[in-house]
Parts: C-alpha cells; sequence; structure tokens
C-alpha cells in the first residue's frame, strides 16, 4: 500500500507542480517588467492573467488530480491497476491518502498565494509588518480556536476529497465509459447536496452563540458571536461522520467492480 501511495503522489505532483509555480513566477515577472514598461496595456492583460491564475490555480490542481484518479482506476489505466495484488480497501485507503497529501500541497500553496498578494496590496509596507498584524490577529483569537478552525477546514476539504473519489467510483462503476462528464455531475450533485446538508446542522448547531445586528437604512449587517471552544467540535465531528459514510459507500462500489471482474 505505501508503495502504491508513493506511486500515485508522485504522478499527481507531476501533473499539478507547474500549475503551483507558474502562477506565481509569472506574477513576479510581469510585477518586474510593470515597474519599467508601467503603461504597457499587454503587460497589464499578462498581469490580471497571472493575477487569475493564481487565485484559481490551486482548483485546476485539484481538478487534475480528480481526473487522474478516475483515470487510474476507471479508465485508460484501469486494467493494470485492478490487476494490483491490493484489496479493496488498500486502494481505496491509498487513494484517500493521496487526495489528503495533494491537498496539503496545494493548501501550502495557496497559502503562499495569498500572503504575496496581501503584501502586493499592501505594497510600500515592510513585510515584517504584515506578519506582525497576521500575527496579531492570531494572538486575538486563541490558540485552541485556531486549531480547532484548521482542523474544521482540513475535515471539509477531508469530505470533499471522498466526494471526489465517490463520484469517480460511481460515476464510472455504474455508468461505465458512456460519458466523462459523469462523474463530474455527480461530485456537483454530492457537492451541493451534501454540502447545504452539513451546513444546515452546522449552522443550527452553532445558532444559539451567534448574535445579528442589522442596520436597515444601508447594506451594512454586522454578524458578531462568541463560540465557546466546545461548540466548535460539533462541525468538525458532522464534518468526520459525513467523511465516513463516503468513504464507505466509495469502498462498496469499488470492490463491487473488483468483486465483478
Amino acid at each position: 500500500m505505501g508503495k502504491l501511495i508513493g506511486q500515485l503522489f508522485k504522478e499527481d505532483f507531476k501533473s499539478i507542480i507547474l500549475w503551483l509555480l507558474l502562477p506565481f513566477v509569472s506574477t513576479l515577472i510581469f510585477l518586474q517588467l510593470l515597474d519599467v514598461f508601467y503603461d504597457s496595456p499587454l503587460l497589464g492583460v499578462g498581469m490580471v492573467v497571472s493575477f487569475t491564475l493564481l487565485t484559481i490555480g490551486p482548483l485546476i490542481t485539484l481538478g487534475i488530480a480528480a481526473k487522474n484518479d478516475n483515470e487510474r482506476f476507471y479508465n485508460k489505466n484501469g486494467a493494470f491497476y485492478s490487476t494490483l495484488p491490493l484489496s479493496s480497501s488498500s486502494i481505496t485507503g491509498a487513494r484517500l491518502i493521496n487526495f489528503i497529501l495533494v491537498g496539503l500541497m496545494i493548501a501550502v500553496a495557496t497559502i503562499i498565494n495569498y500572503l504575496f498578494l496581501i503584501y502586493i496590496n499592501a505594497y510600500g509596507s515592510d513585510l515584517g509588518e504584515i506578519f506582525n498584524s497576521i500575527s496579531d490577529v492570531l494572538s486575538q483569537i486563541g490558540s485552541s480556536k485556531i486549531f480547532l478552525g484548521l482542523l474544521a477546514i482540513f475535515t471539509i476539504g477531508l469530505y470533499i476529497v471522498n466526494i471526489m473519489m465517490l463520484g469517480n467510483t460511481v460515476g464510472s462503476t455504474k455508468f461505465g465509459k458512456k460519458s466523462k462528464w459523469i462523474p463530474i455531475i455527480i461530485f456537483l450533485v454530492l457537492f451541493f447536496v451534501v454540502g447545504k446538508i452539513s451546513a444546515k446542522f452546522q449552522t443550527y448547531a452553532l445558532d444559539q452563540y451567534m448574535s445579528y445586528i442589522y442596520n436597515y437604512g444601508s447594506t451594512h449587517i454586522e454578524v458578531s458571536g462568541d463560540v465557546p471552544t466546545d461548540a466548535m467540535a460539533l462541525p468538525i465531528i458532522i464534518n468526520i461522520v459525513i467523511s465516513a459514510i463516503l468513504y464507505g459507500l466509495t469502498y462498496y462500489f469499488h470492490d463491487k467492480k473488483l468483486s465483478v471482474n
């Protein structure tokens, strides 16, 4: 299983690394060129494209990882991976761990990208001042809530990648190669349905700790809340339960496919 995880991650790393690096590098290059040719419309267009890719690049890389997963196990390379001497649980587990590793790499790249964008927007400010400001905000939130917040984000990512895996598995095992769009459609349906259910439960759980202030004379709406640390654990538990259900369904359909083969 360890060798399979290494192989999957190596393949995905080669597929997505350029999407993570090129937008960042091109943005730096265009910034340097704009300092010299500041009135060039072509450089301005290039800068906009670079900023756009810098923002949506992580989503593109996640889509590439999902496409690779589908091609490996259910399409172009499905015959090879189906003959591996591994159980369905090992293959499904390797897929999940690979998605987690890829997701963490994308998350790190996203953080770097957004810190870079913050630095550009605060042009003229010292980089140390920016980090000090961020540090002050984080210190006011508290380490325990920061940890739980990061854990909540991780569990949201966990059920999203489980939706991707289930979409690929169900779309390919139930519909075959009839349409390459079926896994995407299943993913979108599950994403919005599961997301809505999850958000409803989490909103209900946290609503008692939130207070709302509406200024009817303008569009400004203030929402304030002091959520206890213990209450923040509930959304995390909900996300883990959802992920476990999705993972179980992925294993079931993949195991059924291997049994038929």
